[in-house]
């Protein structure tokens, strides 16, 4: 992993009871495929974790943001998590990536059905949001399943875009899946 790009920290926002979206300022030249994801170092932890101070994250923020990706993440116990929650605009960061092949499919015929818990909507709400600003006419269903609705990330704007867009289909599910009928 070679972590040599660099990224300052533009904010930290509390979105929910224990989710924190992260916008990084990046290079204007950084570009990425819906759906992938990065390894981000904090240089120096200000709380000891057994794990290191490099995490990996899907990149939540459409490709179309220029200069800015946004990562979201579950508050936890970690000396890292701590550490990211409390970061102040202009902290640096570094990264590598982006990663991965999760991408939207080329033919856009192909029905897409997404199933996500929790914030693992990640990497989806990406691809969602690139599909819906760019119209590209991707058919989206997305299952997402979260123990309560308020914990449900980016929610809102799900059902915003489901408004906006006949290709875009949501469905919650408050507990654990069992049988899911389309």
């Amino acid at each position: 992993m070679n972590l040599t790009k660099q990224g300052t920290i533009l904010s930290v926002v509390k979105i929910n009871n224990r989710t924190f979206e992260v916008a990084i300022k990046v290079s204007e030249d950084f570009e990425f495929i819906a759906g992938q994801y990065i390894w981000l170092c904090i240089p120096k932890l200000k709380y000891k974790d057994p794990k290191g101070n490099t995490r990996m994250f899907s990149i939540a923020s459409s490709p179309n943001l220029k200069g800015e990706l946004q990562i979201v993440f579950r508050a936890g116990l970690s000396g890292y998590k701590k550490t990211l929650v409390e970061m102040k605009p202009g902290e640096g960061v570094q990264f590598s990536g982006p990663y991965g092949s999760l991408s939207l499919p080329n033919n856009i015929s192909q029905q897409i059905i997404l199933v996500a818990g929790g914030i693992g909507v990640a990497p989806f709400a990406s691809m969602i949001r690139y599909s819906a600003e760019n119209k590209t006419g991707h058919k989206i269903s997305l299952i997402y399943a979260d123990t309560v609705e308020k914990e449900m990330t980016y929610l809102n704007e799900f059902r915003q875009i489901e408004k906006d867009n006949s290709n875009f289909k949501l469905s919650c599910i408050l507990g654990k899946l069992k049988e899911i009928k389309l």
